[in-house]
């Protein structure tokens, strides 16, 4: 990720009971190597 860019998380939520969960989207940052800092609405 050498840009420098930022990201922005979000549940993506088809169904009313799925919105809110961010599992897939965290996977998807654990397996992409994402560093937290990058993630401009995570609560540290």
């Amino acid at each position: 990720l050498p840009t420098g860019v930022s990201f922005l998380l979000s549940s993506d939520a088809h169904l009313p009971e799925r919105v809110g969960d961010f599992c897939q989207a965290y996977q998807l940052v654990e397996r992409l190597k994402i560093p937290l800092e990058r993630i401009v609405n995570l609560e540290k």
